[in-house]
């Protein structure tokens, strides 16, 4: 039994983060090249993994497993609890608008019956799926969490005699401009972005530390692994200049490395892959914001009842992606600072409220870089579009 929710836990870890944001991230790179991605990857996954084990001391100390906002709340002070659950509003819902405008693009490329439809009946199925119950998810996830690493062995199988070290070679280091390495940042720390979804884990770990930390490690190495695997593959396959000519577009993206080798099963077989790394992270987020929801209307109503919270996680950025189908690189940049707050920079702040002996000083100075570096990479990239 205590495998079994370590093993969930786990694909909750990497579920979440495996999804969009992988499916961006190529295109993202591009504007750095192939060993700064990498070397960039390695880095955040390591500031990522040591924010997560500070909310693990945090919930030792406090002996809780409220949300990040609630334990803001306790030790920051109502302001820090006010500013971290918007935060965690805008994250989730940017996700979720995000997540459902991809897989409303990737599911429209196979069935061809319009992405207004593909949205609401998403949407629909999953608002009473999450309505019934909470552990339909976790089935959810784990199928698709283990279908999609099967498509990606399939995808890897078909494009690996096609990657060309010509063109990784030469998209090593590619920077546009000097300020390209903070305009990546904010899709690369989402690619990371498991944290708002900690307590979720915890709870499903019976606040057991030992097996949460495992759960963490193993998730973040195996999430790592599968994005070095993925950008090797992209850009040996498309090189640079192939990444740059999608310009940003999902649908651009999938034809493009589907032309590259002239397969239509080979189109097929990515199209499911990303349509399963997407949903496993909906999965992910859609049980975040459930209890988030949860826990929101009960502090504040003394109410609770397990449909309303599930029209309130799909049926907002179900409005949204009707209004607006094109917002999946847009809401994952968004996603990357109303991130950075609730994983980094909250974290930080109580463990330094708290007690030194929590954190290490270098490892934090380290964290709150990169979490401004973020902010200011997101802000770069709202100034260009406006």
């Amino acid at each position: 039994m205590v495998k079994s929710k370590l093993i969930g836990s786990i694909m909750m870890v990497a579920g979440t983060s495996i999804g969009a944001a992988m499916i961006a991230m190529p295109i993202t790179a591009s504007k750095i090249g192939f060993a700064l991605s990498i070397l960039l990857l390695l880095i955040i996954s390591a500031v990522m993994y040591y924010a997560a084990i500070l909310v693990s001391r945090i919930y030792e100390i406090t002996n809780s497993s409220s949300t990040i906002a609630k334990m803001a709340g306790d030790s920051i002070g109502k302001t820090a609890q006010i500013i971290c659950s918007a935060a965690t509003l805008i994250l989730m819902y940017s996700l979720m608008v995000a997540y459902i405008s991809g897989l409303s693009e990737a599911l429209n490329e196979l069935t061809n019956i319009g992405k207004t439809n593909i949205i609401i009946i998403i949407s629909t199925v999953l608002f009473f799926s999450l309505g019934l119950s909470n552990k339909i998810f976790d089935y959810y996830n784990r199928a698709a969490f283990s279908l999609k690493i099967v498509f990606m062995f399939l995808m890897t199988f078909i494009l690996c005699p096609h990657i060309s070290t010509t063109n990784i070679t030469s998209s090593s280091i590619v920077i546009s401009d000097s300020l390209s390495v903070l305009s990546v940042l904010p899709v690369f720390v989402t690619s990371f972005g498991f944290h708002a979804g900690i307590p979720v884990i915890f709870k499903h770990l019976e606040m057991d530390h030992k097996q949460y930390k495992k759960a963490i490690s193993y998730g973040v190495l195996l999430t790592l692994a599968i994005y070095v695997i993925w950008l090797t593959i992209t850009f040996g396959v498309l090189s640079v200049d192939g990444l740059h000519s999608s310009d940003g577009s999902l649908s651009n993206f999938i034809a493009l490395l589907s032309s590259s080798i002239k397969s239509d099963f080979l189109s097929k077989i990515i199209n499911f892959f990303i349509i399963l790394a997407i949903l496993t992270s909906l999965f992910g987020v859609s049980s975040t914001i459930f209890d988030f929801s949860e826990e929101l209307l009960k502090d504040m109503f003394k109410f609770n009842n397990a449909f309303v919270n599930s029209f309130l996680v799909f049926f907002i950025p179900m409005i949204f992606t009707i209004i607006n189908k094109n917002l999946f690189t847009k809401a994952l940049g968004l996603a990357g600072v109303a991130l950075t707050i609730i994983a980094i920079f909250i974290p930080c702040i109580i463990c330094i409220k708290k007690d030194s002996k929590m954190y290490n000083p270098i490892a934090l100075c380290i964290c709150i870089t990169l979490g401004v570096a973020t902010v200011v990479g997101e802000i770069m990239i709202f100034l260009a579009l406006t």
